[in-house]
């Protein structure tokens, strides 16, 4: 069967199946519309009608009129599917019998309007009944309803995916009016990226215009946190974002004014507000497949860095314009220079791929601007930062700024897809000695310079050198010692402040490391401190002596 006679046969079985539960329901409406009579009582009389619009939907008039004459309309608009079934049922009120009906959850569900004008939400009503026999009739009359007019309810949409809804939800999100406001309401596709939506909101009175638009992907929605509520004279539909996270730009009269985590739409009825709901419910899941299968999958490391410096070159706002770059490939550094009326200021920042987390690499939001997070692996302080030229600590994280949530969710999976490669691809380091001796530095940290050097002894074993200079004085630190003596196991490179050392023990810790200062013999010692000038030397250096001591 093709696909375009299946579809022409759902649709169609879904018209017969919608007809015959219309049927049904005004057969049933019917019978409970005969069922109610005028009803008096010592002091007035009431007369009851019920019809029906909108399968499912009842509009239930009563009418008082008291021996002195003044009449009282109450007219309530509700959808027999809101009703608790378990709520059903008649009561004595002095001289009346009362047949009660409760929204679900006590929900102010049902529309109420006192002679014509006045204009009230409520939970419950009261369906008057001649006497108890007549009260057990409109009992089960109300109570076969409430099952149909949910399967009304339920299948009252026949909606075929994402556009479809898309299509739907731009059409039925309506221009309200609400006491001396008119709200101008639009929903509209943002073709920047897939499944990303601008809501505007435009609130107009006779002194003045405020313009709010709501800039968002779909795909960061919480489908389960839709819902709808009644508040003041009006239905609302409240759009909250996942986790709570403040995720949806909010635009006033043009300038971008923060972000927030929820917004509400203003519905026209309580039919709108439920349709609303499950629209956008149904929506949402679609759209996250469709957001998803655009991001990037595979990718080199260049083109990845291409794409991301496409993304976070320059940053815009009212007072300040951020310009930033990526350059190299695994070993990275990153540039970010701040430019406002008052000040010029700089910042570089530099990594390896194969330090950050994965999974840590998050979008977040503070104030106005969206940053892309990234964190070292254990929080270790592996980023060098450079501030106006000026090195300064060390750090375990580093923000880049995003023009925008599906900017940053488009470098966050780029990234993690890097760090993914280069962490397969981690470079090999010699197991030489001469490695060793070629890595170490002349390191110059504060006013202090630290001058070192490795050799071979004649009678066997290895001489370090270290001469510590400043200014002033110099110190000459002299250790002898034989690789087969050091503990690979206890290698590890620490980093203080703006200082990166690599530390190695002797086995079992034992004191056999002969040690002399400005030529003087000094106390036994069980440990080897070499500084490194980076973090990448001294990764090289704890490598290389992981695999010279044997062990590796």
């Amino acid at each position: 069967m093709k696909p375009l006679i299946k579809l022409t046969i759902c649709f169609l079985t879904f018209l017969q199946v919608s007809g015959i539960q219309g049927q049904t329901f005004n057969a049933k409406l019917e019978e409970l519309s005969n069922s109610l009579a005028k009803v008096e009582t010592s002091k007035s009389t009431f007369d009851l009608s019920i019809t029906s619009e909108l399968p499912g939907v009842a509009n239930f008039i009563q009418t008082e009129t008291t021996k002195k004459g003044k009449v009282t309309e109450l007219a309530y608009e509700f959808n027999f599917a809101d009703i608790d079934v378990n709520t059903v049922r008649y009561e004595t009120s002095k001289d009346l019998i009362k047949v009660q009906l409760i929204a679900k959850q006590n929900q102010k569900m049902i529309k109420a309007t006192t002679n014509g004008e006045k204009i009230n939400y409520i939970k419950e009503l009261y369906m008057l009944a001649t006497d108890v026999d007549n009260a057990r009739l409109i009992v089960d009359y109300i109570k076969e309803l409430i099952p149909i007019s949910s399967k009304i309810t339920e299948n009252r949409l026949s909606l075929s995916g994402y556009e479809d809804r898309l299509d739907w939800l731009a059409k039925n999100i309506y221009t309200v009016e609400s006491g001396e406001k008119k709200i101008d309401q639009v929903l509209e596709k943002n073709d920047s990226y897939v499944a990303s939506v601008q809501y505007t909101n435009t609130e107009s009175t006779s002194k003045s215009i405020l313009k709010t638009s709501y800039e968002f992907n779909l795909s960061n929605i919480n489908e389960r946190g839709v819902f709808f509520k009644n508040k003041a004279s009006n239905f609302v539909i409240t759009i909250p974002a996942k986790r709570n996270l403040k995720v949806i730009k909010v635009v006033n009269n043009g300038a971008i004014k923060s972000y927030v985590s929820k917004f509400e739409i203003i519905c026209k009825s309580i039919e709108n507000a439920r349709e609303l709901q499950k629209v956008f419910q149904d929506i949402i899941p679609l759209a996250e497949k469709r957001f998803k299968s655009s991001l990037p999958k595979s990718i080199s490391i260049q083109k990845g860095m291409n794409l991301i410096n496409e993304k976070i070159a320059k940053i815009v706002s009212e007072k300040e314009t951020i310009t930033q770059k990526t350059e190299g490939d695994c070993i990275l550094s990153i540039s970010q220079v701040s430019e406002t009326s008052k000040k010029k200021e700089s910042n570089i920042y530099e990594l390896n791929l194969i330090d950050i987390n994965k999974e840590d690499v998050e979008v977040f939001v503070k104030g106005k601007k969206v940053y892309l997070n990234l964190n070292t692996i254990g929080k270790n302080k592996f980023i060098k930062h450079t501030k106006n030229d000026v090195q300064q600590k060390y750090t375990s994280k580093v923000n880049i700024v995003c023009n925008g949530i599906e900017d940053a969710t488009v470098c966050k999976e780029t990234l993690r897809i890097l760090i993914e490669g280069c962490t397969k691809n981690k470079p090999q380091v010699s197991n030489t000695f001469l490695a060793l001796t070629n890595e170490l530095k002349k390191v110059s940290l504060e006013k202090l310079t630290h001058d070192q050097k490795l050799e071979r002894l004649e009678e066997g074993g290895i001489k370090f050198t270290s001469i510590q200079a400043s200014n002033k004085k110099s110190v000459e630190n002299i250790q002898e010692f034989t690789l087969e003596d050091l503990n690979p196991k206890s290698v590890i490179m620490k980093v203080s402040g703006k200082k990166v050392t690599v530390e190695i023990a002797t086995n079992y810790q034992e004191k056999i490391i002969k040690t002399y200062k400005d030529g003087e013999i000094k106390n036994y010692t069980n440990k080897i401190l070499l500084y490194c000038d980076s973090i990448e030397n001294g990764r090289k250096i704890s490598d290389v002596l992981r695999k010279i001591t044997g062990k590796e």
